[in-house]
């Protein structure tokens, strides 16, 4: 399975999955990650996040062409270096896409070896490389413990924010 950014989130906001996301599948590995854009029209008087944040302070109430302002991974993206990331201004800001794999719980950890090691090999394809960074994605392969523990603290902070601000889906 390929597991993205909403694999830790769903814990927090679906009640009743139909599998447990901390038993039912073992880390191969993390892919990759990358972070989000925040974004204005470029005839936007913001031109900074400075700018944005002051006028939510002001209004806190909530085209075709986008100024980007910020990154949401924890620092700059080797994709877009000249985007500021948003943890310049808000420090420990982080809110990172990523893709990983994960197999079936009970996968022999030489099957879950193995996989691990050809996913590290897909990722020094140039060609890849290359498509994941078209898409403003950098290669993370982590091991399979790194990417469990990163999950870990994925759901762990996802729970609080959802539960401090009292999200609930529709």
């Amino acid at each position: 399975v390929m597991a993205t950014f909403a694999h830790a989130v769903n814990p927090s906001l679906v009640t009743k999955l139909p599998f447990d996301t901390e038993r039912a599948f073992a880390t191969v590995g993390m892919v990759a990650r990358g972070p989000n854009v925040l974004v204005v029209r470029t005839d936007s008087s913001l031109k900074s996040l400075r700018d944005v944040l002051e006028q939510a302070r002001a209004y806190p109430q909530a085209s075709n062409k986008l100024r980007a302002l910020g990154v949401t991974s924890p620092e700059r993206s080797p994709v877009w270096p000249h985007i500021p990331a948003i943890a310049e201004f808000v420090p420990g800001y982080s809110v990172e896409s990523w893709y990983g794999l994960l197999a079936p719980a009970g996968t022999p950890s030489d099957v879950v070896a193995r996989l691990h090691m050809a996913m590290v090999q897909a990722t020094q394809w140039a060609d890849f490389k290359r498509k994941l960074e078209l898409e403003g994605l950098m290669v993370d392969a982590s091991t399979p413990q790194e990417f469990d523990a990163y999950i870990r603290r994925e759901e762990a902070r996802w729970r609080r924010i959802v539960k401090d601000n009292r999200i609930k889906p529709d």
